[in-house]
C-alpha cells in the first residue's frame, strides 16, 4: 500500500486530512487575528462560489421560485391583472378601437408608418386630458400591466389549440 501511494497509484486519502483539533485552532486563530482580513477572504469566497456552473444554476432556480412564490401570488393575481387593464381602460387614454387597430398592425408586422398616427393620438389624450398625478398613475401601472404580461408569457406553456 505504502509503495503504491508513493508511487502515486493510487491517491493518498490522509495527504489534506486536517484533524477536528488542528481545524477548530485555526477557526479561533483566525477569528482573533487582526491581519486576518474577513473582508477580503469573504469576497474571494463569494467570487468562487458566484463563478461555479452549479451555483449559479442553483442560484437561479431559487430566484425563478422565489418569484413564483412571491410576486405570482402576489402581483400575478389574475384579478390584479383585469384591474390594472380596466384602469388603464378607464383613463381613456386610448379608445378600443385604437388598441385594436395597433394591435392587428403591430402583430402583422407593419412599420412605424402606420404605426405612429394611433399613438399621437393616444400622446395627445395623455398630455392633454391627464394632470401630472395622472399621467404617473397611468405610466406606473402601464409599466407594471407590461411586465406582468412579459413574466407571465415567460413561465406560462403555451400550446396550440388545433
Amino acid at each position: 500500500m505504502k509503495q503504491a501511494v508513493q508511487e502515486r497509484f493510487i491517491l493518498d486519502v490522509l495527504e489534506h486530512y486536517t484533524p477536528v483539533d488542528s481545524y477548530y485552532r485555526l477557526i479561533k486563530k483566525t477569528e482573533r487575528d487582526p491581519e486576518f482580513d474577513t473582508k477580503r477572504a469573504k469576497k474571494k469566497l463569494r467570487r468562487y462560489v458566484e463563478s461555479h456552473d452549479h451555483a449559479i444554476r442553483l442560484k437561479a432556480e431559487v430566484m425563478v421560485d422565489h418569484f413564483h412564490e412571491q410576486v405570482l401570488a402576489e402581483e400575478t393575481d389574475p384579478n390584479k391583472l383585469h384591474d390594472l387593464k380596466l384602469a388603464l381602460d378607464g383613463a381613456q387614454v386610448y379608445s378600443p378601437a385604437q388598441l385594436q387597430q395597433f394591435v392587428e398592425l403591430f402583430l402583422g408586422g407593419a412599420e412605424r408608418d402606420p404605426l405612429d398616427p394611433i399613438l399621437d393620438a393616444c400622446v395627445a389624450v395623455y398630455t392633454g386630458t391627464l394632470d401630472e398625478d395622472q399621467q404617473v398613475d397611468f405610466k406606473g401601472k402601464a409599466k407594471v400591466f407590461c411586465r406582468t404580461c412579459d413574466f407571465l408569457a415567460s413561465v406560462i406553456p403555451h400550446t396550440n389549440p388545433e
